[in-house]
């Protein structure tokens, strides 16, 4: 039976799964939210709206749809610079500019999220939601929380990644094959199709995987 499900046309709130979900947030450091289920219903969502609960009343079981959405979407504009990322939390035009930008380029890939290690290791909490239109109750909530996730996204192309791979020059990372290089990338909060970026400061990467 579906008990909880925030994005139908008659929306079902199981309270009981808030704490649960709440103690799932913190662990992987995802950010709360507020979303409007009704016109006049808004209510605080611990990780993403999309979650449905459903049990299965003869064995007392209950059971989630939809887990992979906790994890926010991996995206960001590349022609928006670090500079206007830091300021966006601050300026309101910033982020509407962010927002102007990403209706002409590709829309977030629903496949491609961030990793649970990577969100565990960066500073800030993410909104599960961001990139969708239950990001926030507002729209100011809404492109702050979208803001932030592409923020953490570039964090993760301009700084992260470059890092691993200077432990990988370094030697303080020693893959001897492709099995122990994807388990250290995803160690190290890293999705595999980063094996193909092309960014200058991964020349290194691109090399090492050469000998495999």
């Amino acid at each position: 039976t579906l008990v909880h499900d925030l994005q139908s046309e008659y929306p079902k709130i199981y309270e009981n799964i808030s704490e649960n979900l709440a103690s799932v947030a913190k662990s992987i450091n995802v950010k709360q939210h507020v979303v409007n289920v009704t016109n006049e219903r808004r209510v605080q969502v611990p990780t993403s709206s999309s979650i449905e609960i459903h049990q299965h009343s003869p064995t007392q079981t209950t059971y989630a749809v939809n887990l992979h959405e906790v994890f926010p979407m991996d995206f960001f504009v590349p022609e928006v610079s670090s500079k206007q990322q830091t300021q966006e939390s601050e300026n309101g035009e910033t982020i509407s500019a962010i927002h102007t930008q990403m209706k002409f380029h590709d829309h977030p890939d629903s496949t491609r999220r961030f990793r649970p290690e990577f969100l565990q290791i960066y500073a800030q909490p993410i909104v599960s939601d961001a990139f969708t239109q239950w990001s926030g109750s507002t729209p100011r909530e809404c492109e702050e929380a979208d803001a932030e996730a592409m923020a953490a996204s570039r964090f993760l192309r301009e700084n992260w990644i470059p890092s691993f791979v200077k432990k990988l020059d370094n030697l303080k990372i020693r893959p001897i094959d492709s099995r122990t290089l994807t388990i250290e990338m995803h160690r190290a909060g890293i999705n595999m199709r980063y094996l193909g970026i092309k960014y200058k400061n991964l020349l290194e990467l691109i090399f090492f995987l050469t000998i495999f």
